[in-house]
């Protein structure tokens, strides 16, 4: 497990090198941070947002919270459970600014933090819309309802 971890960090180091090449000669307009990118490795690598190093730039106050897959009973259920949620949302306001998904299926589920990022949506916005039980996507849930420290399952 521990080589597949390495292996991953490894693809994961060079697609975030790739990707700063390309975008340091790109200026980055709000439309484009709300382009997902995926990584189709196992398990999938999938993100949307402003990167955390832009973000301190500007000045910008964020919180981050995680969510496991280990906690998600869909993933228990399907014997996968590698990987995590994990949403950065602005302090002040909650607006969800940055979403990363490690999982099975990383490249469906990053769709729900497209369209929140793409409304402006905080949060508990999105901690309130209904999911079916149990889904992968209810670990993107779980990690919105942890940025206002109410998971369910942690």
């Amino acid at each position: 497990m521990q080589q597949e971890f390495d292996v991953l960090l490894e693809y994961w180091i060079q697609l975030r090198f790739c990707l700063n090449e390309a975008w340091d000669t790109l200026i980055l307009s709000p439309v484009h941070c709300k382009v997902p990118g995926v990584a189709y490795t196992h398990p999938e690598v999938a993100f949307v947002g402003k990167m955390e190093e832009q973000m301190k730039e500007i000045g910008v106050e964020y919180c981050i919270r995680k969510f496991p897959l280990l906690a998600n009973s869909r993933a228990k259920v399907i014997d996968n459970a590698e990987g995590l949620v994990k949403i950065l949302a602005e302090k002040e306001t909650d607006q969800i600014l940055r979403v990363h998904i490690i999982a099975p299926n990383a490249g469906e589920l990053i769709h729900e933090a497209v369209l929140a990022l793409q409304y402006g949506a905080a949060s508990e916005d999105t901690a309130h819309v209904c999911h079916a039980h149990p889904t992968m996507s209810k670990a993107v849930k779980e990690a919105t309802m942890a940025t206002f420290d109410k998971p369910i399952h942690i």
